[in-house]
């Protein structure tokens, strides 16, 4: 069956069910008769209350106009009763539901209810739809009846006004009173709703009774004819010719059923002629096509689509060219075309491509067809696929050139062992010329490094398996010794007999070397060259071993450099890296060689100490460590200077495998770390205990900012001179839902350590600026706030813009914030840090040194740096009433600040006589607990707001 003949097929085999006249014809109709009923019913519905209430509401009139009369004229007569019994008489009419009349003052006088004489007529109202108010004032000013409507109740509503006469009657009250009346007559609208259904019943059964007798014409007019020439269309799809559709008529369809019938008698003539010729090109080994005179595909048989890989729908009505790819000479082409628009035949090779991108050879002959006159209709094309037959060729020219132009060496010899052939390679490697190793036995190329047994053992696996590869040394024609990586195959014939054998090998001379360099970079660390992790753990497994048999212990030291990532970040990685490599010499320079340095990674190291007595060995190890740190290192300009902490544990006191040495000797140098660093601390049970605590304290902390759980405590500065607190310092509390408030020297060092201290900082940057700015809305003095900055924090590239941000959230003025810099941060990397100074100065806001005196600040630097207040730390001002040193020191730094115009702050003042020396000598400002401790914010608004002052006569004193 032909493509077209499936297509058609599968076409006419579909389920049209929801589609079918059958079903559409009736369908349409019933619907019609449908869409007929829904206009009809609510329109006739609205209709027939319409002009009920239409009739009714007339006769509303006419009764209400009557009964004004009557109600008038009897009362003008005196006949009060009568008008009584005519409201009541309503009671017998089932569609009146309200019937009052009531004077000018609203008081019901008569009513069809007699219990509602003599009330308020609006009481009696209630609930009933009447809008009396408005109708009784529209009535009386008209003096004429006002009747409305409510269709969706099929309520009337009516108003008259009447004249009431004065007399003696109860009746009596004056002037105009008002008729009410109300109809109801959802009574009469259900009977006459009841009469329009059935009549609307009965258009619809008879509109229903045509929609089925046109749906009956219809089927058997149209649709039944059109199926049978659906079945016979689907007969002839599958080459049934000889079918019949029976259709006759003069109509339309009848013409169509015998044209149907004499096209299926030519069809069957005509498919039997195409057959014969179709059978042969359809069922050919090569591709044919057929194209017009100007190239168009109007034919291709099954082996083309099976070859190229395209469908016959997407080839059709397509050029040929849609097969061609560029590694076709386009000469090729263009001799094609003249040779075939000639009239002739022509021959020849393409390298076409399929539709999925692959390329393969085609021979190809192509013909013209010529018609009567001469004339080139059409194209045939047979082409046979000659793609296996290219890639032999190519596969014998390929493999003659991989075997000269191998970089491995090649050599062939006979089943003798004879060689008779080498490539070129072989030369190179081995310096034999090929005439000088053809017909010789390749034992010439043998090295003494390799004993009997190893051959033997090689021509043993070569019978059994056929095949042998390995390392073995050889000797080049020079009779230098080479390792070579060899791998000889037996090549049998159809027998299973060895003809030849093929030895492939390759000079692994430069693996040999990288493979060392390798091994030696897989155990050595990048930087320093020291073994790393790897090695040491090899070197600790088998110290461990050794000490076991020998009943020695080994020393594992968990060596830290101190703050060393401040220095990365203030001097960079380079000198970071030129910092390591000093480190690590220093520390070779103090240790045996059958020790072992190792370096974990960043500023980690591990010491491994083998066959030591006692611990005393490893502590003394320490203690030369420690001291060879003290001396500063020089690199490039920079004099920086380190210490170190250490942890030491001890095989087998602390641990008998190499992870929980490692463990306890991390343990204990957190330990040294939290001691002050720059010391070593010996492995004990209760530094776990305390390890644990700090990384459960970590993680609270990670935890407490999301929380809300820090706050702010304000210390105040007080100037010395006037006794007026001029700021505040703003120091972080932790207020631990379970743990309670948590000291800031607990969880400062570990939020430093975790880097923790960057989020924390920028918090209390932010909350002290919204602070700060709180008190002056509050109309409390303008002061300023200090924020301590961490050095993570201080070498932070986005500390500009994280300040910028606190002070235009808050709306704050740059002057009112000051920032605290510690001596040691300032004096890494000072040339950055004047840069960086520079930068936040010319922001508008205040800088100052902390802990001045600490460190080891450059009086040349310390003159350019933009600093506004150096803050004395208070380690000096605790002695400095009986030291004689630490005074010595004040006196100096008050004089140096002066020199320099800075403004100096003495912190921790406690005492009385602490604040008398600094007054003697002209200290500016000071801090400490004499004046007042770190108050929460409520509190320390109170003291701005009572303008607390230093005593008077302290002031006194120093006047």
């Amino acid at each position: 069956m032909s493509a077209a003949q499936n297509k058609i097929a599968t076409l006419l085999h579909q389920d049209y069910s929801q589609f079918s006249l059958r079903l559409l014809l009736p369908m349409s109709m019933l619907l019609c008769a449908a869409v007929v009923m829904a206009y009809l019913i609510p329109s006739t519905l609205d209709a027939v209350r319409q002009d009920l209430l239409k009739e009714r509401n007339y006769d509303v009139v006419q009764h209400s106009s009557n009964l004004q009369a009557n109600v008038d004229l009897m009362l003008k007569t005196g006949r009060h009763e009568l008008v009584k019994s005519e409201f009541s008489a309503f009671g017998s009419d089932p569609e009146v539901t309200i019937a009052l009349l009531s004077d000018e003052n609203g008081k019901i006088l008569a009513a069809m209810q007699q219990n509602l004489v003599g009330e308020q007529i609006e009481k009696a109202l209630q609930g009933a739809s009447l809008d009396f108010a408005g109708m009784a004032k529209q009535a009386k000013h008209t003096m004429a009846g006002i009747v409305t409507t409510i269709p969706e109740q099929n309520k009337i509503n009516s108003v008259y006004p009447v004249l009431i006469n004065t007399g003696t009657d109860s009746l009596r009250p004056s002037r105009v009173g008002t008729i009410v009346l109300q109809y109801d007559v959802s009574l009469t609208y259900q009977k006459k709703y009841m009469e329009a259904v059935q009549w609307l019943v009965k258009i619809g059964l008879l509109t229903l009774t045509l929609a089925l007798i046109v749906s009956i014409l219809l089927h058997y007019t149209v649709s039944r004819r059109i199926v049978r020439l659906l079945h016979a269309t689907s007969r002839l799809a599958t080459g049934d010719f000889n079918i019949t559709t029976g259709i006759t008529g003069k109509d339309e369809i009848g013409r169509l059923g015998q044209a149907f019938d004499a096209l299926s008698q030519q069809m069957e003539y005509t498919t039997q002629s195409l057959n014969k010729l179709s059978y042969a090109v359809e069922q050919s080994a090569n591709s044919v096509i057929i194209t017009d005179h100007q190239g168009t595909i109007e034919y291709v048989n099954p082996c083309f689509c099976q070859t190229t890989g395209y469908t016959l729908q997407e080839i059709l009505h397509r050029n040929p060219r849609i097969l061609k790819s560029d590694h076709t000479d386009p000469a090729t082409y263009q001799q094609m075309w003249e040779t075939i628009a000639s009239g002739k035949n022509w021959q020849g090779e393409f390298q076409n491509k399929r539709k999925n991108g692959s390329l393969y050879w085609d021979y190809a002959t192509i013909s013209p067809i010529l018609d009567d006159s001469g004339n080139i209709t059409h194209y045939v094309s047979i082409q046979q696929d000659i793609t296996q037959r290219k890639h032999a060729e190519e596969q014998l020219r390929l493999g003659a050139s991989v075997f000269e132009n191998s970089g491995e060496a090649i050599m062939i010899t006979d089943a003798n062992n004879n060689i008779v052939s080498v490539n070129q390679a072989f030369t190179e490697i081995t310096g034999y010329l090929p005439d000088e190793v053809i017909g010789r036995n390749p034992r010439l190329l043998r090295s003494s490094h390799m004993n009997r047994d190893f051959y033997r053992e090689m021509w043993d696996a070569l019978k059994s398996s056929g095949r042998w590869s390995g390392e073995i040394y050889d000797r080049r024609k020079s009779g230098e010794i080479y390792p070579e990586w060899l791998t000889i195959t037996a090549v049998k014939d159809q027998t299973g007999s060895i003809t030849h054998f093929i030895a492939i090998f390759s000079d692994i001379t430069e693996r040999k070397a990288t493979e060392e360099k390798l091994r030696h970079m897989a155990q050595h660390d990048f930087l320093t060259n020291l073994p790393n992790r790897i090695l040491l753990f090899d070197r600790l497994l088998q110290a461990i071993a050794q000490a076991e048999r020998h009943g020695t212990q080994v020393a594992l030291m968990f060596l830290d450099l101190d703050r060393f990532k401040n220095i990365n970040d203030s001097l960079g990685h380079e000198v970071g890296d030129q910092l390591l490599l000093q480190v690590s010499q220093r520390l070779q320079n103090c240790v045996r060689s059958s020790d072992t340095i190792s370096r974990q990674g960043g500023d980690e190291f591990l010491i491994m100490l083998p066959e030591i007595e006692n611990a005393e060995a490893a502590a003394h190890v320490a203690s030369k460590l420690l001291e060879s740190m003290s001396m500063p290192f020089h690199i490039g300009d920079s004099e920086i200077h380190l210490t170190i902490s250490i942890g030491i544990s001890i095989y087998p006191d602390d641990g008998k495998d190499i992870t929980t040495l490692i463990k306890q000797a991390d343990t204990a140098m957190y330990h040294a770390k939290e001691n002050g660093r720059d010391n070593y601390q010996f492995f004990a049970q209760e530094m776990t205990v305390r390890a644990t605590e700090r990384l459960s304290l970590e993680s609270k902390l990670r935890r407490a900012l999301e929380r809300g759980e820090f706050l702010l405590h304000y210390q105040p500065q007080v100037d010395i001179p006037s006794g007026h607190i001029i700021g505040v310092e703003a120091l972080i509390r932790w207020s631990h839902p379970e743990m309670g408030m948590i000291s800031p020297a607990r969880f400062i060092p570990v939020a430093e350590d975790s880097g923790l201290i960057v989020p924390i900082g920028e918090w209390v940057m932010h909350e002290a600026c919204r602070q700060n700015r709180a008190w002056q809305d509050a109309g409390l003095p303008k002061l300023s706030v200090s924020v301590n900055l961490s050095a993570l924090q201080f070498r932070n590239k986005n500390l500009p813009r994280t300040v910028t941000h606190a002070l235009e959230q808050a709306q704050l003025d740059p002057s009112c914030l000051e920032l605290e810099i510690t001596e040691s941060i300032i004096m890494q990397g000072a040339e950055k840090t004047i840069s960086a100074l520079q930068e936040l100065k010319n922001m508008g806001i205040k800088l100052s040194i902390d802990d001045f005196g600490t460190g080891y600040s450059s009086l040349n630097y310390l003159r350019r740096f933009p600093i506004d207040r150096l803050k004395i730390d208070q380690s000096f001002i605790r002695d400095i009433t009986h030291n004689p040193d630490d005074a010595a020191i004040i006196r100096a730094i008050i004089s140096l600040g002066k020199s320099l115009k800075l403004k100096i702050i003495a912190e921790g003042v406690e005492t009385r006589e602490q604040l008398a020396f600094l007054q003697n000598h002209d200290c500016d400002e000071l801090q400490g607990y004499y004046f007042s401790r770190p108050l929460p914010a409520e509190e320390c608004a109170q003291m701005l707001r009572e303008q607390r002052r230093l005593a008077d006569a302290l002031i006194a004193d120093k006047l």
